[in-house]
C-alpha cells in the first residue's frame, strides 16, 4: 500500500520501503514499483530509488520493465534511470536504448546515473561506445 500512496508527505517513508524491498528482493511487489517508475509526479529521489529496487530484484520482469520505461513518451528522467538499471541486467540492450536517450536529451537533462551505470559494468563502456559510433 505504501508504494502506491503518492501523497507527497509520503515521499519519505516510500524510499525506505523502496531500500527494504531492494535489499529483501521482494518480486511480489515489481509491479508496484513499475507503476512509481511511470508515475510523471515521482521524484527523481523516489525514482532513483526504486530503479535499485528493480534493479535488485532483477529476473525478466525487471528487465521488461526497465525496456519499456526506456521508450519515448516516458519521463526523461525514466529514461535515463530505466537505461541504468538495464545496464546492470544486459549493457548490450541498454547501449542500444542508451542511444535513443542521448539523441533526445536537453541541456536540462542529467545523464549521469546512466553512464555510471555502463562505467560499473565491466564491458559498459565498450557497449555504449559501439553502440553510440554505429549510430551516427
Amino acid at each position: 500500500e505504501l508504494l502506491a500512496d503518492s501523497d507527497p508527505k509520503h515521499a519519505a517513508a516510500r524510499v525506505m520501503a523502496l531500500k527494504l524491498v531492494g535489499q529483501w528482493k521482494v518480486e511480489a511487489v515489481s509491479p508496484e514499483i513499475e507503476k512509481l517508475l511511470a508515475e510523471k509526479s515521482a521524484t527523481p529521489q523516489l525514482r532513483q530509488q526504486a530503479l535499485t529496487a528493480l534493479a535488485s530484484i532483477g529476473g525478466a520482469s525487471a528487465e521488461a520493465t526497465f525496456t519499456k520505461l526506456a521508450t519515448k513518451g516516458n519521463p526523461t528522467d525514466a529514461r535515463i534511470l530505466a537505461v541504468a538499471g538495464l545496464a546492470q541486467i544486459d549493457v548490450k540492450k541498454a547501449a542500444a536504448s542508451a542511444v535513443a536517450v542521448l539523441a533526445d536529451l536537453t541541456g536540462e537533462d542529467n545523464p549521469a546515473p546512466m553512464v555510471d551505470a555502463f562505467l560499473a559494468q565491466k564491458s559498459g563502456a565498450a557497449e555504449l561506445s559501439k553502440a553510440v559510433s554505429g549510430a551516427k
